[in-house]
């Protein structure tokens, strides 16, 4: 979990164009309806994208993407967030299958 959050935080963001299927997902997630969501609306978001953390957890990954810093994510943060992560999970499956899938510890952090 800590790579990931680091490839997070370390991660340099793309343009605002947000795909259709992460808006409807970022819809489906905001429970209240508000346009953002909040730290209990992204933890279940977060755990869709394969993603198990603690509250705590998903309170630091939201301050660091909050572009903004209003405390909670628009549509655009969380595409972002949501490119990051997939960005991260392309990068461990190519390392994985680099390696056999198997033996290391993977070693240091990576550089996304």
């Amino acid at each position: 979990f800590d790579q990931l959050v680091a490839a997070l935080l370390n991660s340099q963001g793309g343009g605002k164009h947000v795909r259709a299927e992460v808006r409807r997902a970022f819809e489906l997630f905001d429970a209240d309806g508000s346009g953002s969501l909040s730290v209990d609306e992204l933890h279940p978001a977060l755990q869709k994208l394969g993603l198990e953390c603690s509250a705590a957890e998903t309170a630091r990954i939201l301050r660091e993407v909050d572009s903004s810093n209003d405390g909670v994510l628009d549509v655009g943060e969380f595409a972002e967030l949501v490119e990051r992560v997939e960005r991260f999970q392309g990068k461990s499956a190519a390392a994985g299958s680099k390696d056999g899938g198997g033996g290391g510890d993977g070693g240091g952090t990576s550089s996304v």
